[in-house]
């Protein structure tokens, strides 16, 4: 049930690294006698190291910045300064129209307010985090071709933008009273700022239940105040509270042998300053009473400034499909080269790097299979559909998606179609009738209400 590091050599030359796990062993005389394993390269550990995790856990902390109109319009305007988050004019909640119309954008009632836009993340950047964050390094000269260095994933996932601060960590100042003589392992570390919960039955008694709850004082302006709740690193849950008082008592339920950890950030809706008090509470049974252990503790003000939080617009999809759908946008091919190292590159750079080999001498022609080569009857690559009404206004005047390609041919092999996860929407260009124009994205519907793109 564990997989263990494994390499496959030629002649003494690495061939493939990975991990290998016994599938079954034949045992004879009580001695195993043979095994079958099974091998799994290293890209299958990569997609194992992403798990089900989302884009919106990334550590992109370094791209916040101030959410104030001037910091924006220079995202939008200044090709000059090589921004990792820039704002594409997509509207997605009226149709923007240049120098004419009632939504005309160069009159000030009409204007497009920078709180109507979305950002969007650089891709290579999101690569980094994504190395960073689970101990990978990616190589390859494609990863500096403008190519792939230009390219922006659209952060959005709500129909309308709502400011959300940037997250901030929860740190534990110190241990304010302790409540019950009971001698446990764990409780609230101030060396770690988190909850240790240390499950132990030595003592004989059942733990039936552990939780804690925050208390919160805003000392300024109110707003929407959310807690994230970690537990081993992972997103356990998420607290919202309008106002100061408890949040919602979130129980951790526990297992004997099964430690963990809890750990906490706060995200808030506007600028604020934070009075926080931590409380846990440990509770077990002895026979029928149920007796509590509890510890409350101090915790550093929290200040929270009004930087944008990429994190809070990224779209709702797993690191996994959002690497590998990069990959198959580009015709990329990844390949293990060392441990946790990893090379992208084009097929045909890939191809690029064999050879011919005349193998003629090691060859056995004696006898021999000979199978015909089966042609693809149907290659197509196609983009997520899109619910944009320009796109829409497409699909009637082209009988197909923008950017997709289909061809049908008369062979009977298989059908080879790439898939990707992403939406390709199409820009409209707004033109006066003195020739100047702008070009617009939208993301409305036919009905010209707000939706929310995939990806």
């Amino acid at each position: 049930n564990i997989r263990r590091s494994a390499l496959i050599e030629i002649d003494l030359t690495t061939f493939r690294r990975g991990k290998i796990s016994i599938e079954k062993a034949n045992i004879k005389n009580g001695l195993p006698e043979n095994y079958q394993i099974t091998f799994y390269g290293e890209i299958r550990t990569l997609k194992d190291l992403f798990g089900e995790d989302k884009l919106n856990l990334l550590d992109l902390s370094g791209l916040e910045f101030s959410f104030t109109a001037n910091e924006i319009h220079d995202r939008i305007t200044d090709t000059a300064t090589n921004y990792d988050v820039r704002y594409p004019l997509i509207a997605g909640n009226r149709v923007w129209e240049y120098r004419q119309g009632t939504e005309d954008v160069t009159n000030n009632a009409h204007a497009i307010r920078y709180d109507e836009l979305f950002p969007a993340v650089r891709v290579s950047r999101i690569f980094q985090a994504i190395a960073n964050d689970y101990g990978v390094t990616f190589t390859g000269n494609f990863l500096t071709d403008p190519r792939f260095t230009e390219v922006y994933l659209y952060a959005k996932n709500t129909n309308e933008y709502a400011w959300i601060s940037e997250a901030q960590n929860v740190t534990i100042n110190a241990i304010t009273s302790t409540i019950g003589n009971l001698s446990i392992t764990g409780g609230i570390n101030v060396t770690t700022d988190s909850i240790d919960i240390v499950n132990e039955d030595s003592t004989g008694l059942w733990f039936a239940t552990h939780s804690y709850n925050m208390y919160i004082s805003a000392k300024s302006a109110l707003g929407t105040v959310y807690l994230d709740v970690y537990q081993d690193g992972n997103l356990f849950q998420t607290l919202t509270r309008d106002s100061v008082g408890f949040f919602t008592v979130c129980t951790i339920q526990d297992t004997v042998g099964c430690d963990t950890n809890i750990t906490f950030k706060i995200r808030t809706t506007a600028s604020m300053t934070l009075d926080l008090v931590l409380f846990y509470e440990y509770k077990f049974l002895v026979g029928s009473t149920l007796v509590n252990f509890a510890q409350s503790a101090s915790v550093d003000q929290v200040v929270v400034s009004g930087n944008v939080s990429v994190n809070s617009t990224l779209p709702d999809m797993k690191v996994s499909d959002f690497f590998s759908g990069v990959l198959k946008e580009f015709n990329c091919t990844c390949v293990a080269t060392d441990v946790n190292t990893f090379e992208i590159l084009p097929l045909e750079d890939w191809y690029g790097q064999g050879a011919i080999v005349d193998i003629t001498q090691y060859t056995d022609i004696d006898s021999i299979d000979i199978e015909r080569i089966k042609l693809y009857k149907k290659i197509a690559f196609k983009y997520q559909q899109s619910e944009s009404f320009v796109n829409k206004n497409y699909f009637k005047a082209n009988s197909q998606q923008y950017g997709d390609v289909e061809y049908q041919y008369s062979y009977d092999g298989d059908e080879y179609i790439i898939d990707v996860p992403f939406e390709n929407l199409l820009f409209l260009r707004s033109t006066h009738s003195s020739g100047q124009y702008a070009i617009f994205g939208y993301t409305l519907n036919e009905s010209l209400n707000a939706y929310t793109p995939k990806p």
